[in-house]
Parts: structure tokens; sequence; C-alpha cells
């Protein structure tokens, strides 16, 4: 083991060099600084910020039919702002190397300039190049960043915004971006060359009324050397915002025009949502209905070998859900969602709950072969002093008609909690547990999560977690008869510098499997080692 691990740092020097390189330039004593032009008032301030991550991998989750590895990895990622008045240059660039891993392994050392974009703000009009977000209505597009899910998917092409009194306008085109190097997986991702492109005018002629038409047009790479699959989604919105200063509604529907191979696939997407405030109660009824409404790229997979379906997903149509539910269908569903906020003002408490009532079509939406889906929750949050205290539970089915019989589909009951709250000045104790039971068919498994947390100072904290899981891989997924881990535990100590500074330290494992967040979900793969990470803004 010695000697391999010897002859495997000889031959990646270099690459470790270049890995560290940038953090060792970085750690001299230095801040943000600014540079005096020429001129009267010209001033260019740069700010560079260095993350390295170092983890030491003891085994590589081989219940995914993987042969087991143990390898060190090192990440460096480099984030360079450059700002002048209003105008500003953005490079992001990431480099990750690999250590003893396996003849043939999938980790694979990969350098890359993975964003780059040069922008400037102006009283009328905004205009970037190079890689930019962009979201169109509530529908047609959203290309945003979710940082808890480790998805950063860009346009890296040109976007302007104009502005005006009674008019908005945006005009975008690029090619789609995602990171070539898969954060969690360590795995270089898949590129599709997919192109999208589009433009949104607002009209407000009132102050409470705002009208919105949208067109986007997209270009999907199915495989390499075949054209392009084309979509067109056109539609538009409509928006009261302030009526007797206490309601607002929105409304908006895109109609979908999708390729498929030699296939054309017709859809649709339609939303509403109203709220409304009357005193400590807020009430939100909202209504969609969808009928094959998406836009993405499933079938090149999100790496080589691999199956991630949601990982090119290029919209995220509200799923009227909790946050963090698993969203299994949002593409072909239809239904209302009320939900209630009562604020009791004189202890502070948020007391709230939901309901929501989903069919997903067989033939047609409420027929003999649709399935009915009830999704209900609640809690209340309570601020606690130095914090608060946010518990919620919920409970959800989703029921299918099998020639007169009911078959649960899905199922799900869970109840989890936060708390944080101040022990003494200056010092924090912090606490999280969830639990949930699911059952997908004939499939049925628990898992169970508590983490404490100890923060004596603003410089520092550290905690414990527990978690633990009976959930079993399926036969297809498991050919070789691979051992579950059902017991996870890890812990994991901060030293904060500064308020943009850091060390992390965890060492561990942490379970795997499947996280969503507001209708996105990805598999993450399970963790067995430890890791440190250094964050550093000058």
């Amino acid at each position: 083991m010695i000697g391999a691990l010897a002859k495997a740092l000889s031959r990646s020097r270099l690459h470790a060099l270049l890995l560290l390189l940038p953090s060792l330039l970085a750690s001299a004593p230095a801040a943000a600084f600014d540079l005096l032009l020429p001129g009267r008032g010209r001033i260019l301030s740069a700010t560079l910020t260095q993350s390295l991550i170092g983890e030491y991998h003891t085994d590589n989750d081989p219940v995914e039919g993987n042969p087991a590895e143990k390898y060190f990895d090192i990440k460096n990622r480099t984030d360079l702002v450059l700002l002048h008045g209003t105008t500003s240059f953005n490079l992001r660039f990431d480099a990750t190397g690999f250590i003893g891993t396996n003849d043939g392994s999938r980790h694979q050392d990969r350098f890359a300039l993975e964003k780059v974009s040069l922008s400037t703000v102006q009283r009328a009009f905004d205009l970037a190049a190079g890689d930019f977000y962009v979201q169109v209505g509530r529908l047609a597009l959203d290309m945003t960043r979710i940082d808890q899910l480790a998805s950063d998917t860009t346009l890296r092409g040109g976007i302007l915004r104009l502005r005006s009194r009674y008019v908005d306008g945006l005009l975008f085109g690029g090619w789609v971006n995602p990171l070539e190097m898969d954060d969690f997986a360590e795995i270089p991702m898949r590129i599709p060359s997919d192109v999208i492109g589009g433009a949104r005018l607002e009209v407000r002629p009132l102050p409470s009324l705002r009208v919105g038409l949208q067109y986007v047009g997209a270009g999907l790479e199915a495989n390499a050397g075949v054209p392009r699959d084309a979509t067109h989604i056109l539609g538009g919105s409509l928006e009261l915002p302030n009526l007797a200063r206490r309601i607002s509604l929105y409304t908006e529907f895109d109609y979908m025009s999708r390729a498929k191979g030699t296939d054309i696939i017709s859809g649709y997407g339609t939303y509403f949502g109203g709220s409304g405030n009357f005193g400590p109660l807020s009430v939100l009824l909202e209504f969609k209905l969808y009928r094959e409404f998406y836009l993405g790229n499933d079938l090149l997979g999100k790496y080589p070998g691999q199956n991630d379906t949601n990982i090119y997903g290029y919209i995220r149509p509200p799923t009227l859900m909790r946050k963090k539910a698993e969203v299994l269908n949002n593409k072909n569903v239809m239904g209302p969602r009320l939900k209630l906020d009562l604020r009791l003002p004189s202890l502070g408490t948020l007391l709230f709950a939901s309901y929501g009532r989903f069919n997903e079509p067989g033939e047609a939406f409420y027929d003999a072969t649709s399935t009915h889906i009830d999704d209900v929750y609640g809690g209340f949050q309570q601020p606690l002093p130095g914090g608060a205290l946010d518990v919620s539970g919920g409970w959800r089915r989703d029921v299918r008609d099998d020639q007169g019989t009911k078959i649960t589909a899905y199922s799900q009951i869970f109840v989890e909690g936060e708390a944080s709250f101040q022990i003494v000045a200056g010092q924090t104790l912090e606490a999280e547990v969830h639990y949930r039971k699911t059952e997908k068919g004939a499939i049925e498994y628990s898992d169970f999560f508590i983490g404490l947390g100890y923060r004596p100072s603003r410089y520092f904290s550290g905690g414990v977690q527990y978690e633990w899981s009976n959930e079993a891989k399926l036969p297809e997924q498991n050919p070789e008869g691979y051992g579950v881990r059902n017991h996870f535990g890890a812990v994991r100590a901060t030293v904060n510098f500064t308020p943009s500074s850091y060390a992390r330290l965890l060492g561990g494992t942490t379970r795997g499997g499947m996280r969503c967040l507001d209708g996105f979900c990805r598999e993450f793969p399970a963790f067995v080692g430890v890791k440190l990470e250094v964050v550093v803004q000058l």
C-alpha cells in the first residue's frame, strides 16, 4: 500500500503542485485591494476567493456495484471578481486531482475554466457576455444555481435586460454550461451541446397591473452527430400585485412544442397563485396544470455509465409541495394547494398548515387509471433567546387505481425539527432531528437523523451527527449482493478566521441517497473518510 501510494504521489506531483499553488499564494497575508486607475475617481476593486478541499476516501460505496477504492483527492476552486464602477469581470477556475485510485477508475484529474463573464449595469439596461443565470416567468425557463444540491448550470452567451418606467425587456441566448466536474460524485460530467435562447416583454400600464409575453427556444442534443431536437415555448403572464393592499394574484400559461426524434410532443403549463394578508392570517391558494410540460436533456445521462435524468432539467415549475419533497412527476399533473399562516404577535409564533390534492393522469386526468395524491404538512416556528425553534411534520400518499384495486404507489410520513438557542452570552447550542418512513410500491424503509452542534464563539463551532437507514438497493441496482450500510456517524469542526474565510473538518460516514429541493432531485453518493475544506477570501 505504501509503495503504491508513493508511486501514485510521484506521478501526481505536478498535478498536486498545480492544485496547491493558488492556495499557497493566497495564504500570504493580504486583503481585498483597490487599484487607482488614470482619471478622476476611477478605482478597480479585486476580490480573490480560494477554496481548497482535501478528502481521503476509505470506501467508494460498493453498494453501487463499483469496486471499493481508497484514495485521496484535492479540489481547488479559484474565484476572481474585478469591479470597476458598475462593470464587473467574474472568473471561476476549478482543478481536481486524485492520488491512489484504481486502474481504470472513473475518477480522473480535471482542470477547467468553469465560469467567466463580463457584465455592466446601467440605469436603463444590464448587459452581460459569458456565463449568466436567467429565469423567464415562473414556468418557461429556470436556470439558476441550487447550492444545496451542487447544481450550477449557466448559459454561456449573452443577455440584455432593458428597463423603463412602464416597460421591461429581456433578450438572451447561449450554450448550456454545467460544471464539468461533479462536486459530490467527483466524476467528469458528460456535457450536452444544448442551445437555449429567448425573450420576454413586460408592460406595466398601471401600478397594480403587469402583463408579460415570453418566448423560449431550445435545441437539445440527443446524441453526438444527431441533429438537435427543437423545443419552442410561447406564453404570457398576468399579475395584479396589490389589490386593496391585501391581495396579490398571478397567473401564467405557456404552450410547448417539443421534438423527440421524429415525434412532435405538444404540451402546456398553467399556474395560478393568489395570496392575501388579513391581519395575523395569511392565505395562499395555488393551482397547477402541467401536461407534457418538460424542458431538459434526459438522453445523455449525468456521466458515462450512470443515469440521472434530472441533472439537465432547464425548468422548475412550482410543485405546490414542501421544498424538500421528493417530486416523482411534475410534468403531467394537476391540482390545487391551500396554505395558511397564522402569526401570534404576542408570542412571536408562526403556525402554518398546507393541504394539496393532485392528480397524475393515466390516459386522461381523473380517469380510472390516474393517480391521486394527497399532500398534508404543517408546523410552527418559535423565536428563542439567541435562536429559533422550527418543527414540522406531514403525510403524503399517492394512490393508483388498477382495474378497480387501489394501490399505494408512494407514501411518506415525516417529522423534522431544528433548534438553536443561546445558553450563555456568546455561546449557542444547535440541534437537528429528522425522521421519515417511506413506501415506494413494495419497498418500505425508514431513516432517522440527529445532529448536535455547539458554538462557543463566533470563531469556532463543532458538532456530531448520527444517521440510521434501512433503505436497500433494488436487486437490479445491486447485482453482486453487496452489504448495505445502515449506520452513519460523523464529527465536524469549523474555525472562522473572518466572516468570509474559514476551515472546516469532517470525519466519519455520511449517507447517500436522493435529495430534493423545489422539485429538483439528484442522487448523492455516500462518503466514508475525512474531509478538510479551507476557504480564504482576499
